[in-house]
């Protein structure tokens, strides 16, 4: 069975675990998710999801963390097959920040000559939210921003635990 190395980036609180947590039980994920403690560092899993045996890092973003992973990137960053970065849509006082990490991070990628494909989930777009203009408006800007990068096959997931469908859409596309 094939193996792909995913790599799960983002701010602290931008709901990393919670996707994982997701895709991996697929039901009854919830209950799970509501008790995540913050991750520390990086946490390494694997689990199958479709034909495929993922082996997922979830990266903690807190600052220490994110200072550490762009001082030493090919301990971190290499042997990526696919990057998942998460946005935390409810939070735009911290947009720049997250836009600014990322860009880093893909600076390492363009460094290496390594084009790997990039699933940007502007996550907790919660189903309520679905038709608020101006987290649309703000949306649309973030992904005007991450359009810069022509280099990479870039994809935009709005993601919710409460909805995993286009989580799991996300998954299959990667």
């Amino acid at each position: 069975m094939p193996k792909k190395s995913i790599k799960f980036l983002g701010l602290d609180n931008a709901g990393k675990t919670s996707v994982i947590t997701a895709v991996k039980e697929k039901f009854g994920y919830i209950g799970k998710v509501n008790e995540l403690k913050p991750t520390r560092l990086i946490e390494r899993e694997e689990f199958q999801f479709l034909n495929l045996e993922i082996i997922s890092h979830d990266f903690g973003g807190q600052v220490q963390y994110r200072d550490d992973y762009l001082k030493f990137p090919n301990r971190y960053l290499a042997n990526t097959d696919l990057l998942f970065y998460l946005i935390d849509c409810q939070d735009p006082d911290r947009y720049s920040e997250s836009l600014d990490y990322f860009e880093k991070v893909i600076e390492y990628f363009k460094e290496q000559r390594e084009y790997i494909p990039v699933m940007i989930l502007l996550h907790k777009f919660d189903p309520e939210l679905k038709e608020n203009r101006d987290l649309n408006k703000k949306a649309l800007l973030l992904k005007q921003n991450l359009l810069k990068f022509k280099e990479f096959q870039i994809y935009f997931f709005e993601t919710s635990i409460y909805g995993i469908n286009l989580t799991m859409k996300a998954f299959s596309t990667g």
